[in-house]
């Protein structure tokens, strides 16, 4: 985990004073059991607590679809038509298309 900053504001960042019961400051991811930052964990944590994405999350076991031994194009129609994705003449009008 690497972030860049200047000089100046790297030097604040590390004279800021830790609190008197804290011997030694280091990184900690809370979603990784070693504390490293993974973009797959935050990911995951973004997609539980977005409340868009958790509203419109259909409650279902889509690795049965996953794993059809179908070509991709046609696994993808199967999920569109299973969440209403399809650009029927129903869903456009009723996005205002």
């Amino acid at each position: 985990m690497f972030f860049s900053f200047y000089n100046d504001t790297a030097r604040n960042i590390f004279n800021t004073p830790l609190l008197t019961s804290v011997t030694r400051d280091v990184p900690a991811w809370k979603f990784e059991t070693d504390g490293a930052y993974s973009v797959k964990t935050a990911y995951k944590d973004i997609m539980n607590h977005d409340v868009a994405v958790v509203q419109n999350r259909v409650p279902s076991n889509w690795n049965c679809v996953c794993s059809l031994k179908l070509p991709a194009k046609v696994k993808n129609f199967l999920w569109r038509a299973c969440r209403d994705f399809l650009p029927t003449r129903i869903c456009l009008q009723a996005k205002g298309v």
